[in-house]
Protein backbone atom coordinates (compact mmCIF):
# COMPACT_ATOMS: atom_id res chain seq x y z
CA UNK A 1 0.00 0.00 0.00
CA UNK A 2 1.50 3.67 -0.95
CA UNK A 3 0.54 6.37 1.84
CA UNK A 4 1.07 9.85 1.38
CA UNK A 5 3.53 12.35 4.30
CA UNK A 6 2.35 15.78 4.41
CA UNK A 7 4.58 17.73 7.00
CA UNK A 8 2.08 20.76 5.90
CA UNK A 9 3.18 23.78 8.46
CA UNK A 10 4.79 21.37 11.02
CA UNK A 11 8.23 20.63 9.29
CA UNK A 12 10.00 18.77 6.42
CA UNK A 13 11.08 15.51 4.87
CA UNK A 14 14.85 14.38 4.86
CA UNK A 15 16.53 12.59 3.26
CA UNK A 16 20.42 11.42 4.31
CA UNK A 17 23.05 12.68 1.70
CA UNK A 18 25.36 10.27 2.12
CA UNK A 19 25.58 7.19 -0.73
CA UNK A 20 23.83 3.73 -0.48
CA UNK A 21 26.85 2.18 0.11
CA UNK A 22 27.23 4.04 3.49
CA UNK A 23 25.20 2.90 6.21
CA UNK A 24 21.87 4.43 6.17
CA UNK A 25 23.03 6.44 2.72
CA UNK A 26 19.94 7.72 0.47
CA UNK A 27 17.30 5.42 -0.47
CA UNK A 28 16.43 3.77 -4.19
CA UNK A 29 13.42 6.23 -4.25
CA UNK A 30 11.94 9.06 -4.04
CA UNK A 31 8.50 10.21 -4.84
CA UNK A 32 7.42 14.04 -3.96
CA UNK A 33 3.80 14.10 -5.32
CA UNK A 34 1.81 17.39 -5.91
CA UNK A 35 -1.51 17.73 -4.94
CA UNK A 36 -2.28 18.44 -8.41
CA UNK A 37 -1.64 14.69 -9.35
CA UNK A 38 2.03 15.23 -10.78
CA UNK A 39 4.62 12.63 -9.43
CA UNK A 40 7.99 12.90 -9.73
CA UNK A 41 10.73 9.88 -9.06
CA UNK A 42 14.23 10.42 -8.43
CA UNK A 43 15.72 7.06 -9.20
CA UNK A 44 19.41 6.41 -7.83
CA UNK A 45 19.95 2.87 -8.92
CA UNK A 46 21.69 2.13 -11.50
CA UNK A 47 23.45 5.08 -10.84
CA UNK A 48 23.20 7.63 -12.68
CA UNK A 49 20.75 9.46 -10.46
CA UNK A 50 17.38 9.70 -13.56
CA UNK A 51 14.30 11.47 -13.50
CA UNK A 52 10.74 10.75 -14.66
CA UNK A 53 7.43 11.60 -14.34
CA UNK A 54 3.98 10.77 -13.73
CA UNK A 55 0.19 11.83 -14.20
CA UNK A 56 -2.15 10.47 -11.26
CA UNK A 57 -3.80 8.20 -14.03
CA UNK A 58 -1.31 7.42 -16.24
CA UNK A 59 0.50 3.48 -16.01
CA UNK A 60 3.60 4.18 -15.71
CA UNK A 61 6.14 6.61 -15.56
CA UNK A 62 7.64 8.21 -18.06
CA UNK A 63 11.74 9.42 -18.06
CA UNK A 64 12.59 13.26 -18.48
CA UNK A 65 15.86 12.19 -20.09
CA UNK A 66 17.58 14.22 -17.07
CA UNK A 67 20.64 12.25 -15.13
CA UNK A 68 22.34 13.81 -11.71
CA UNK A 69 25.34 12.11 -10.09
CA UNK A 70 25.09 14.35 -6.99
CA UNK A 71 21.98 13.00 -5.12
CA UNK A 72 21.38 16.60 -2.94
CA UNK A 73 20.87 17.90 -6.57
CA UNK A 74 18.55 15.67 -7.74
CA UNK A 75 16.37 16.53 -4.72
CA UNK A 76 17.03 19.80 -5.10
CA UNK A 77 15.61 19.89 -8.75
CA UNK A 78 12.61 17.77 -7.53
CA UNK A 79 12.06 19.67 -4.91
CA UNK A 80 11.40 23.25 -7.09
CA UNK A 81 10.04 21.40 -10.12
CA UNK A 82 7.07 20.46 -7.97
CA UNK A 83 7.51 24.01 -6.34
CA UNK A 84 8.46 23.04 -2.77
CA UNK A 85 10.76 23.87 -0.18
CA UNK A 86 14.77 22.57 -0.73
CA UNK A 87 16.45 22.86 2.65
CA UNK A 88 20.68 22.26 3.50
CA UNK A 89 22.34 22.35 6.87
CA UNK A 90 19.14 23.80 7.92
CA UNK A 91 18.75 27.09 5.55
CA UNK A 92 16.18 27.45 2.95
CA UNK A 93 17.91 26.69 -0.27
CA UNK A 94 17.19 25.76 -4.40
CA UNK A 95 18.40 23.46 -7.33
CA UNK A 96 20.94 26.98 -8.09
CA UNK A 97 22.51 26.82 -4.50
CA UNK A 98 23.04 23.28 -3.83
CA UNK A 99 26.42 22.72 -1.37
CA UNK A 100 28.84 20.09 -2.51
CA UNK A 101 28.96 18.19 0.62
CA UNK A 102 25.57 19.13 2.89
CA UNK A 103 25.32 17.25 6.04
CA UNK A 104 21.38 17.64 5.95
CA UNK A 105 19.02 17.85 3.02
CA UNK A 106 15.69 18.12 3.05
CA UNK A 107 12.43 18.88 1.24
CA UNK A 108 9.51 21.22 2.21
CA UNK A 109 5.92 20.45 0.44
CA UNK A 110 3.96 22.70 3.05
CA UNK A 111 0.34 22.99 1.27
CA UNK A 112 1.75 21.80 -2.34
CA UNK A 113 1.69 17.95 -1.44
CA UNK A 114 3.86 15.54 -0.03
CA UNK A 115 5.98 12.41 -0.31
CA UNK A 116 4.90 9.42 -1.11
CA UNK A 117 6.35 5.73 0.49
CA UNK A 118 5.37 2.48 -0.83
CA UNK A 119 8.42 0.32 -0.58
CA UNK A 120 11.52 -0.29 1.36
CA UNK A 121 13.05 0.87 -1.68
CA UNK A 122 11.89 4.53 -0.57
CA UNK A 123 13.91 4.39 2.66
CA UNK A 124 15.75 5.59 4.60
CA UNK A 125 14.16 9.18 5.25
CA UNK A 126 13.28 11.09 8.52
CA UNK A 127 10.64 13.63 9.43
CA UNK A 128 11.79 16.62 11.15
CA UNK A 129 9.40 19.31 13.33
CA UNK A 130 9.39 23.10 13.54
CA UNK A 131 8.94 21.78 17.52
CA UNK A 132 12.73 20.31 17.34
CA UNK A 133 11.26 16.69 17.33
CA UNK A 134 12.54 14.60 14.68
CA UNK A 135 11.23 10.77 13.16
CA UNK A 136 13.30 8.47 10.98
CA UNK A 137 12.37 5.46 8.87
CA UNK A 138 14.61 3.04 7.98
CA UNK A 139 15.54 -0.70 7.87
CA UNK A 140 17.71 -2.62 10.05
CA UNK A 141 19.11 -6.23 10.61
CA UNK A 142 19.07 -5.97 14.46
CA UNK A 143 19.18 -9.20 16.07
CA UNK A 144 17.45 -8.62 19.47
CA UNK A 145 13.79 -9.80 18.44
CA UNK A 146 12.96 -13.36 19.74
CA UNK A 147 12.43 -15.99 16.63
CA UNK A 148 8.87 -16.24 16.15
CA UNK A 149 6.82 -19.12 14.72
CA UNK A 150 3.85 -16.90 13.71
CA UNK A 151 3.74 -16.28 9.88
CA UNK A 152 4.33 -12.84 9.06
CA UNK A 153 6.31 -12.12 12.19
CA UNK A 154 10.12 -11.45 12.45
CA UNK A 155 12.22 -13.72 13.44
CA UNK A 156 16.43 -13.61 14.56
CA UNK A 157 18.54 -12.18 12.22
CA UNK A 158 15.62 -10.72 10.14
CA UNK A 159 15.19 -7.66 7.87
CA UNK A 160 13.19 -5.01 9.51
CA UNK A 161 11.33 -1.77 8.71
CA UNK A 162 11.81 0.43 12.43
CA UNK A 163 10.69 3.76 13.34
CA UNK A 164 12.73 6.07 15.42
CA UNK A 165 11.95 9.52 17.37
CA UNK A 166 13.89 11.88 18.90
CA UNK A 167 12.29 14.91 20.78
CA UNK A 168 15.33 17.41 20.42
CA UNK A 169 19.08 17.73 18.71
CA UNK A 170 20.62 16.60 21.82
CA UNK A 171 18.39 13.72 22.52
CA UNK A 172 18.76 10.00 21.95
CA UNK A 173 16.68 8.43 19.43
CA UNK A 174 14.27 5.59 20.56
CA UNK A 175 12.60 3.11 18.49
CA UNK A 176 8.26 3.58 18.50
CA UNK A 177 8.02 0.67 16.39
CA UNK A 178 9.16 -2.03 13.69
CA UNK A 179 7.81 -4.58 11.34
CA UNK A 180 8.32 -6.35 8.21
CA UNK A 181 8.88 -4.74 5.22
CA UNK A 182 5.98 -5.60 3.80
CA UNK A 183 4.05 -3.79 5.99
CA UNK A 184 5.57 -0.58 6.12
CA UNK A 185 2.42 1.63 5.32
CA UNK A 186 0.85 0.50 8.46
CA UNK A 187 3.82 1.04 10.55
CA UNK A 188 3.75 4.59 9.14
CA UNK A 189 0.74 4.91 9.85
CA UNK A 190 0.84 4.25 13.47
CA UNK A 191 3.64 6.24 14.49
CA UNK A 192 3.85 9.35 12.59
CA UNK A 193 0.86 9.51 11.73
CA UNK A 194 -1.17 8.70 14.89
CA UNK A 195 -1.65 11.92 17.43
CA UNK A 196 -0.65 11.11 20.58
CA UNK A 197 2.47 11.49 23.04
CA UNK A 198 4.25 12.99 19.96
CA UNK A 199 3.69 15.72 17.23
CA UNK A 200 1.92 13.99 14.54
CA UNK A 201 1.78 14.97 10.63
CA UNK A 202 -1.03 13.63 7.90
CA UNK A 203 0.08 10.04 6.77
CA UNK A 204 -2.61 9.11 3.99
CA UNK A 205 -3.82 5.76 3.00
CA UNK A 206 -5.37 7.26 0.00
CA UNK A 207 -2.67 9.26 -1.36
CA UNK A 208 -4.73 10.65 -4.05
CA UNK A 209 -4.74 14.51 -5.29
CA UNK A 210 -7.95 14.79 -3.87
CA UNK A 211 -7.65 13.45 -0.65
CA UNK A 212 -4.37 15.08 -0.36
CA UNK A 213 -6.23 18.40 -1.14
CA UNK A 214 -8.79 17.61 1.28
CA UNK A 215 -6.59 17.33 4.10
CA UNK A 216 -4.52 20.76 3.30
CA UNK A 217 -7.59 22.42 3.07
CA UNK A 218 -8.80 20.68 7.06
CA UNK A 219 -5.01 20.93 8.09
CA UNK A 220 -3.09 23.45 6.52
CA UNK A 221 -2.20 26.82 8.49
CA UNK A 222 -0.49 29.64 6.68
CA UNK A 223 0.15 31.74 9.59
CA UNK A 224 2.50 29.71 10.21
CA UNK A 225 4.70 30.05 7.15
CA UNK A 226 7.17 32.58 6.87
CA UNK A 227 9.01 34.38 3.59
CA UNK A 228 12.27 33.83 2.37
CA UNK A 229 14.97 36.63 1.73
CA UNK A 230 15.61 36.96 -1.93
CA UNK A 231 18.07 38.85 -4.04
CA UNK A 232 16.44 40.83 -6.89
CA UNK A 233 18.09 37.86 -9.43
CA UNK A 234 16.13 35.08 -7.21
CA UNK A 235 12.94 37.12 -7.33
CA UNK A 236 12.60 37.64 -11.17
CA UNK A 237 13.45 33.74 -11.21
CA UNK A 238 10.75 33.14 -8.72
CA UNK A 239 8.47 35.29 -10.80
CA UNK A 240 9.22 32.95 -14.26
CA UNK A 241 9.59 29.41 -13.06
CA UNK A 242 7.22 29.66 -9.80
CA UNK A 243 10.10 28.43 -7.26
CA UNK A 244 9.61 28.26 -3.76
CA UNK A 245 9.72 31.04 -1.60
CA UNK A 246 8.70 30.48 1.46
CA UNK A 247 9.36 28.18 4.74
CA UNK A 248 7.99 26.79 7.51
CA UNK A 249 11.04 27.28 9.73
CA UNK A 250 11.72 30.90 11.19
CA UNK A 251 14.85 32.28 10.90
CA UNK A 252 15.75 31.74 14.42
CA UNK A 253 14.90 28.03 14.09
CA UNK A 254 18.45 25.89 15.14
CA UNK A 255 20.06 23.84 12.53
CA UNK A 256 19.02 20.10 12.62
CA UNK A 257 21.55 17.90 13.66
CA UNK A 258 21.75 15.24 10.82
CA UNK A 259 19.09 12.45 11.21
CA UNK A 260 21.08 9.80 9.67
CA UNK A 261 25.08 9.36 10.83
Amino acid sequence: MTVALLPLHHGSIHYPPHPPEDVDGWPPEVVLKHCDGELIQVGSLPSPLTFARRGEYDASYVSTGEEYVHFPKAVATAADKQAFGYRQNGESASMLTVADDPETIAVEPRNRGGVLVQSPAHLPFGVYLTTGEAYRARLTTDTDQPQASEAGTLGRDSTKAVVEYRSDNVAEWEQLGYAIPTELSGLLQNTIGEPGEHTSIPVLSDPSSGKMEDVIEANYDGSEVFDLPQTDQEEEIIRRTGMNSKTVFPPTHPVPTPLFE
